[in-house]
């Protein structure tokens, strides 16, 4: 079983690996995704730091699509994930 903040990055993955038949799937997967973040943001964000610098050791495919899905999170998540995924970008 993953930990739950690489789960997290695995939803986010997956919600842009399904097809256009299945985006009911994908934005539960968002969902998911922003409600597991959400927490560990509060109580451990550490972990989250530590699943974004293993992501960065994944294929550039994986990247991409983690990226893409970050884009998908509520701003507030998605500007504390994106800083720490890519320091150079500064979010919106």
């Amino acid at each position: 079983m993953p930990t739950p903040a690489r789960f997290a990055l695995h939803k986010l993955v997956i919600s842009q690996r399904r097809p256009s038949a299945q985006q009911i799937k994908a934005r539960k997967d968002i969902q998911q995704a922003t409600e597991l973040l959400t927490l560990l943001l509060e109580d451990r964000p550490g972990d989250i730091w530590i699943a974004l610098d293993a992501a960065r050791t994944m294929p550039g495919k994986f990247q991409s699509q983690l990226e893409q899905g970050i884009e998908q999170l509520p701003a507030v998540i998605r500007q504390a994930v994106q800083t720490h995924f890519n320091p150079t970008q500064t979010g919106d």
